[in-house]
């Protein structure tokens, strides 16, 4: 296994200083691999994705990329060290068509290398393609997220962060969405992602974190997570387990 192109190690964080989310959580992301972040409501999910992303504050700690920290840039700095967020909700200009989202966010290219970006992302999302002048508010719940996706991947980062991309979706559409996630792995994206559909993304994944009450709780390869018997238990009583060697 290569090293890990994301490294989270002793994470303290959260929105208030003395009141951390987060209590010295772990987490690697190793390259061209899919990893998942699942745990009951409450337990930090979320904060930690935002932490990454230079949302939420890090109080201690260290992420690196590729050996270099992230500690104290800001979100809009994160895509120079090929890092992109897909946030849950309020991931796409809902008033714009598609094509004005993705043009939006491929406003640094010139026009030529706009076109040609832009060209590449809607064959890689058909649907889009085929309704590229409509608005995105008229998209369906999958389609919004497909377009939040393409946008995150305009930069071509190396790293995709994605906070519940299946939440509010049908099964058939979640599946169809993580699919879509883990189809960049091939293309060399690693893909990090915090995910309540449980079940769905562990087939998908091919390591899991599990978080509770803000702390590493179980780790191991999805596979072995998806066959424990431990993982209802986990979510209806919190309990702490010992960590599932990898």
């Amino acid at each position: 296994m290569s090293d890990p192109v994301l490294r989270v190690e002793k994470l303290v964080a959260g929105y208030v200083r003395d009141l951390p989310i987060l209590w010295e959580v772990d987490l690697k992301l190793n390259a061209g691999s899919m990893t998942v972040i699942i745990g009951p409501n409450g337990a930090g999910k979320s904060t930690l994705i935002k932490a990454i992303a230079g949302i939420v504050p890090v109080h201690s700690g260290l992420i690196q990329v590729e050996g270099r920290s992230l500690l104290g840039m800001r979100p809009d700095q994160m895509s120079r060290h090929g890092l992109a967020y897909v946030p849950q909700t309020d991931n796409i200009f809902r008033k714009l068509t598609i094509r004005q989202n993705l043009d939006l966010v491929l406003r640094p290219l010139s026009l030529r290398q706009r076109e040609e970006r832009r060209e590449v992302l809607l064959v890689r999302f058909p649907t889009l393609r085929e309704k590229q002048e409509i608005r995105a508010g008229a998209l369906s719940g999958g389609q919004r997220q497909m377009l939040a996706i393409a946008m995150a991947l305009a930069g071509e980062p190396r790293i995709l962060l994605m906070d519940e991309p299946s939440a509010g979706l049908s099964p058939k559409v979640a599946q169809e969405v993580l699919e879509q996630a883990h189809a960049l792995t091939s293309q060399g994206v690693s893909v990090l992602l915090v995910e309540q559909n449980v079940k769905q993304a562990l087939r998908f994944a091919d390591y899991c974190y599990l978080l509770a009450d803000g702390r590493n709780q179980l780790s191991g390869p999805a596979t072995t997570i998806l066959q424990s018997p431990l993982i209802g238990e986990i979510y209806l009583g919190g309990n702490r387990i010992p960590e599932v060697a990898s």
